[in-house]
């Protein structure tokens, strides 16, 4: 059922698994980059899936590093949804937030080190495999940038950023057209996640309850991924429980009339 050919294309057959996994996860990083904790439910389906592709396919290097990914999964959902006090953003939500410098370089340094011992291994392990240090750093760039997800940090979307031009340049080597696209579109939303995140970590993160609002359409609980917008006060205030400069200014003008009001009465008082 799964090795079914739905269709063809650029000359190569399109199985249904291959169409379901690509489905899941774009939807999954549609969802996180729209600071919505439902991308870890779609994230459950999307790591089974690939379990199954890997296991078709005898891809069992990649099948191993599922369980990894599953454990990131649960994790990260755990983490979004429990925040500590302080992590906490206005919905009880966690905050975005980023690396800093040292912890950057930490990262890459990391990320070079697994690469090339996991790269070396697949060259000995896979001889068959024409770039086992480039496979290698993709799959550990992956895994980091699901870790920082989990963590809600920013800069999960520059290791995604990296992984998806990676991953056109691979497939358009082999001829993978299809693939391509997909990655593609992954880059797409990498780029619009990565400006969305930054507005929430500019506002404290601010998020409707379930998900985020249309990003052009400011709601009753804020604009893009859940921000509340600059100049759009939202129904609870600004994060951390600072009102607004929209809705400070609102105050003041009342503020004002209130003033106004009296002072009209008090001259109709002593007239009369």
């Amino acid at each position: 059922m799964l090795d079914t050919v739905i269709f063809t294309f650029a000359g190569r057959p399109v199985l249904l698994l291959d169409l379901i996994c690509s489905v899941l996860g774009l939807t999954c990083v549609f969802l996180a980059g729209r600071n919505s904790k439902y991308n870890f439910w779609v994230g459950y389906l999307y790591t089974a899936a690939l379990f199954f592709l890997f296991w078709n396919r005898n891809l069992y290097a990649s099948l191993l590093l599922q369980p990894v990914s599953l454990a990131i999964n649960v994790v990260g959902h755990y983490r979004w949804t429990h925040p500590r006090e302080e992590e906490k953003a206005a919905d009880n939500s966690l905050k975005v937030s980023m690396l800093s410098w040292p912890e950057r370089v930490l990262a890459i340094v990391g990320v070079l080190l697994v690469a090339g011992l996991w790269g070396w291994t697949l060259d000995r392990l896979f001889p068959a495999d024409p770039h086992p240090y480039l496979d290698s750093c993709v799959t550990v760039l992956i895994l980091l940038a699901q870790l920082l997800s989990a963590m809600k940090k920013w800069d999960c979307w520059l290791a995604w950023l990296l992984v998806n031009v990676t991953q056109i340049a691979l497939h358009l080597s082999v001829g993978n057209v299809l693939m391509s696209i997909v990655s593609a579109l992954y880059l797409a939303n990498g780029l619009w996640s990565l400006y969305s995140w930054l507005k929430l970590y500019r506002n404290g993160s601010a998020a409707p309850s379930g998900g985020a609002s249309s990003p052009a359409t400011p709601s009753a609980a804020g604009s893009p991924g859940g921000a509340s917008s600059p100049a759009t006060p939202s129904a609870a205030g600004s994060p951390g429980g600072i009102s607004s400069p929209a809705t400070m200014e609102s105050a003041e003008n009342e503020l004002f009339t209130q003033k106004k009001y009296q002072k009209k009465k008090y001259h109709f008082c002593v007239k009369n």
